[in-house]
């Protein structure tokens, strides 16, 4: 139990996932820890409704999804989409500005995109008394010298469209070059400083194929790539006999951390006759590897690779009718993963479960002008068994669950010159470690003798997320 929680911050934090914008890296969370929307950036025309995806198609983010998609843009559109995330309790928060283009010649399209970021670690729990805080310093996770971190993204993508058999093909990359990621300062207890810098590749092969009656079958090919290094600065107090006073003395560690990841999705999407009804199925497919892992500074936690299988399957129906658009999303996720945590080395048999739903009306203003309100929900169940093996000891099981929420709402005003969207979302069931608020009642006490350390706990989140997208046609 003692090194329980930062194994598991481990697993569910050293996977980059790049948001929604990579939707078929399937995440693996063994603890409900708050993962800040750092890399949810890029336009989207649906995230107000949960992120409907399997029956319902999203003309502006599904080019980054898969980039054969991109056949579907007319002409194509310019965009600019800033974004911001902040976590309750002071837990951080980002902002990003993105802009790019999907374009499209005859049969050729292609897409390009480039995004500034700025992450602002936050300051920990408050309403710890200050000397207190002073002697829990050194315990407290994401106690390390908070200093904003700057990223940049880029994206390009580049396809082709073979006209008589309505058969499109595409690649694209995103590279990310990374001096922070949200929730890293966590898995190193007591630092004073953690520095971050890393890369990250997205490479993506998509196929699309299309029928006469809107029927159409996509196959998508995804390798990612992640590599970073963690400086992580210790300060270590000894006791000095001859002085008689502790000495203080400075110890930095360099971790590395690498991630390989292989995924396939297959998806498929057809009208019930003409009565207005969708059906789509999925199935994904993902194989991480993890080459070199951090030893987690104070924790001394091995640095053995990990592995994980995971899978989605889902179907979703949607349905338009007059001027008003339903959908819902169904997915059973198995996991298998492994680990090692010190000289244990546990299993974990995952089964989860998404359901997302959402709706939209449009309100016609003038003969080209639209207003539109989107409303959406998603709950998202993880289950697993974990199993612990130890030198010359009996096997170990132990069982969790629970339950992330995320409500989602949009508005947008589509105008034939432009097209303006704002979306927000609300994720809550979530954790991160930290402090418990420390009350104190009216009597005086003489906190320099105080022989209590406020005890690590999880403490529930919130994840605030905005984002107004402006999109103009390309004439």
């Amino acid at each position: 139990m003692r090194y329980r929680w930062a194994w598991s911050c481990c697993i569910a934090m050293l996977l980059p996932l790049f948001g929604e914008a990579m939707a078929q890296i399937i995440p693996v969370k063994t603890v409900p820890i708050a993962e800040g929307d750092q890399f949810t950036f890029l336009p989207s025309a649906n995230r107000g409704m949960a992120n409907v995806s399997i029956a319902l198609d999203d003309t502006l983010f599904d080019p980054f999804v898969n980039p054969a998609k991109g056949s579907r843009v007319g002409r194509g559109f310019y965009f600019g989409s800033p974004s911001l995330y902040s976590l309750s309790r002071n837990g951080g928060d980002g902002s990003t500005l993105p802009i790019g283009a999907i374009v499209r010649r005859g049969s050729t399209f292609a897409g390009t995109a480039f995004a500034v970021q700025e992450l602002s670690p936050g300051g920990g729990e408050s309403g710890i008394p200050q000397p207190l805080a002073l002697g829990a310093s050194s315990l407290a996770p994401g106690s390390a010298t908070q200093v904003p971190h700057t990223n940049t993204y880029a994206f390009a993508s580049l396809g082709h469209t073979l006209a008589r058999s309505d058969l499109s093909f595409a690649g694209s990359v995103m590279w990310s070059r990374l001096s922070g990621v949200d929730g890293v300062d966590l898995l190193y207890p007591g630092a004073q400083k953690v520095d971050q810098l890393g890369d990250a590749v997205n490479l993506r092969f998509g196929l699309l194929k299309r029928w006469q009656g809107e029927r159409s079958f996509e196959a998508l090919v995804v390798h990612n790539r992640y590599a970073t290094t963690h400086d992580v600065s210790f300060l270590e107090f000894f006791w000095d006999p001859a002085r008689r006073q502790p000495i203080a003395t400075s110890r930095v560690e360099h971790n590395y951390d690498r991630t390989h990841l292989w995924g396939l999705q297959l998806q498929y999407q057809r009208p019930i006759g003409d009565s207005g009804w969708r059906v789509g199925a999925m199935l994904t497919g993902n194989r991480t590897t993890h080459p070199t892992m951090p030893t987690l500074g104070l924790m001394n936690l091995a640095g053995d690779p990990g592995t994980s299988t995971a899978y989605d399957a889902g179907i979703g129906l949607s349905r338009s009718l007059n001027a008003t658009t339903a959908g819902i999303d169904a997915i059973y996720e198995p996991i298998w993963s492994r680990g090692n945590d010190g000289d244990n080395e546990s299993h974990y048999r995952f089964s989860n479960s998404i359901v997302r739903a959402g709706v939209r009306h449009d309100f016609e203003l003038t003969p080209t002008s639209t207003f539109q309100l989107q409303f959406g929900m998603q709950a998202r169940a993880i289950r697993y068994a974990r199993e612990t093996s130890v030198a010359l000891q009996t096997p170990t099981r132990s069982h969790q669950r629970w339950t992330e929420w995320t409500h989602t709402w949009a508005t947008s005003l589509r105008l034939s010159e432009f097209q303006v969207h704002y979306q927000w979302r609300l994720t809550s069931g979530v954790e991160r470690l930290g402090f418990p608020e420390v009350i104190f009642g009216p009597q005086t006490l003489d906190v320099s003798f105080f022989p209590v350390t406020p005890q690590l706990t999880m403490l529930p989140m919130r994840v605030t997320t905005q984002q107004l997208s402006i999109t103009v046609p390309i004439r």
